[in-house]
């Protein structure tokens, strides 16, 4: 909330312009007014019709249009990106989720997650969604253009969401992004839960199978318990959800999934749901259900460091000579400017997971693993991940053209390393390849992805 201005708090304002150079709003208040305020700071007010939505157990209609909007988006941008799938437009998005292709929709959900923040070859998906939804405002003014942004901007308008779309609601997609989405690599909330019941006003009861936490949780166009009704489930359920901060709520991301487990006889499910209802009532006493009624919306996470680049070692130029000297690889067309491309994964990201610090190389054209270490720390040090990719080619009678490490300030290492040591080329380039999120690879262990893919996927097991 505003600190010197603590009076205009929770009062209803007009917001009139944006500014980019300060990244706030001018807004007007109902006494005439003008100030300007940061995006965190502003909340959309309530909509007509809001407390029937709410009991519903669903996103009120015009946030839940928002949130579907930008949830599509990112598929799309991710898509854009991997080259996964031939989905030339948004509307293309809404076809694979009117014709259930839940395989579809829950790899590109996966990847959309994993790669939120960074991607292999630039911004990641919130830094584009950004870009887009600027680019949509500056095309409702008439002034889109240049870059993958304006053109979707420019196809939009074309299809009517800028066009058609009231000024009101494109300033919610402004303040959503800025607001909420910026959270969503930072706050969201993967678990197994049991879908308890619809909790009138705060949306569907969500335990999780520990029986440690328990959220309520918002649908986006139904809510929770009408969409797994509509699957013929019965509740309890327990499923695989995502779960976004949005405007003081936490709303699915539009995916559930089944949560292996055996199908209870009705005693058992009776007795499941008083367990479960009790296990509600007491965290509602104590005030452990998630969001609190307190719950403020928070700042936007800091920007990160930049990463620490070392010098380069000497063993490190005698390894990137080696690997640049190699006969370069035939030019392949696999759909995607990189290529071929290795990605050093590693088989856990901490030391309980990857005690032995286990790294394997997989190419991303052909699916297979090429090579495989130990390294001597938790991240591979740059001299560790050139010398087992030099052995990799020459084992396999080849290079790549381009190396991927699932540590940021590793692969910016390396890359820097390269410019400096082999300024005229020779060498692969190194890029940034994130770590699969906890959706990722839980789509690569139940056989939610496609077999066609320029990107290796999470980490084998």
């Amino acid at each position: 909330g505003l600190q010197k201005r603590s009076d205009l708090n929770g009062q209803q304002v007009t917001l009139v312009a944006w500014f980019e150079d300060s990244g706030r709003w001018g807004a007007r208040t109902a006494g005439g007014e003008t100030i300007r305020v940061k995006a965190e700071n502003c909340k959309p007010a309530p909509t007509h019709g809001e407390e029937v939505d709410l009991r519903s157990g669903r996103l009120p209609e015009d946030d839940g249009r928002l949130v579907s909007q930008l949830l599509d988006m990112g598929r799309w941008l991710v898509n854009h990106m991997t080259g996964h799938y031939d989905i030339p437009t948004l509307d293309d998005v809404h076809g694979i989720i009117a014709r259930g292709d839940m395989t579809t929709l829950y790899h590109l959900n996966s990847l959309m997650w994993s790669m939120w923040e960074e991607a292999p070859a630039g911004p990641g998906v919130y830094e584009q969604l950004v870009e887009w939804t600027d680019q949509i405002l500056a095309a409702n003014a008439g002034g889109a253009k240049g870059s993958v942004a304006a053109s979707i901007a420019a196809r939009d308008r074309g299809g009517g969401l800028a066009s058609s779309s009231s000024s009101r609601y494109l300033t919610q997609l402004k303040l959503a992004v800025a607001r909420d989405c910026s959270r969503w690599g930072r706050d969201r909330l993967g678990d197994d839960f049991f879908v308890l019941r619809t909790q009138p006003g705060r949306g569907a009861v969500l335990v999780s199978v520990d029986r440690r936490t328990v959220f309520h949780a918002m649908g986006i166009a139904n809510s929770l318990e009408e969409v797994l009704r509509a699957q013929g489930c019965t509740l309890p359920m327990p499923m695989r959800i995502s779960l976004v901060p949005f405007a003081g709520y936490l709303v699915y991301d539009g995916v559930m999934l089944g949560a292996a487990a055996s199908a209870p006889s009705p005693a058992q499910r009776d007795a499941l749901r008083a367990e479960l209802e009790a296990t509600y009532q007491s965290a509602l006493r104590e005030g452990r259900v998630l969001p609190r009624p307190s719950d403020s919306v928070s700042d936007p996470p800091p920007a990160r460091p930049p990463p620490t680049i070392a010098p380069v070692s000497a063993p490190g130029r005698k390894l990137l000579r080696k690997l640049a000297a190699m006969a370069e690889p035939e030019p392949q067309d696999f759909g995607s400017d990189l290529s071929e491309m290795w990605v050093c994964r590693r088989m856990g990201y901490s030391e309980e997971e990857n005690p032995e610090h286990r790294v394997v190389i997989l190419s991303s054209t052909q699916g297979s693993v090429v090579g495989m270490f130990c390294s001597s720390a938790l991240v591979p040090t740059a001299e560790e991940i050139l010398k087992h990719i030099g052995a990799a080619a020459r084992q396999h009678g080849r290079k790549p053209h381009a190396v991927g490490a699932d540590d940021s300030g590793l692969a910016k290492t390396l890359q820097a390393w390269a410019t400096e040591v082999c300024p005229e080329m020779g060498a692969p380039v190194f890029r940034f390849y994130p770590p699969p999120s906890a959706e990722e690879e839980i789509a690569y262990a139940t056989g939610h992805v496609r077999p066609q893919s320029n990107f290796p996927g999470a980490r084998p097991r």
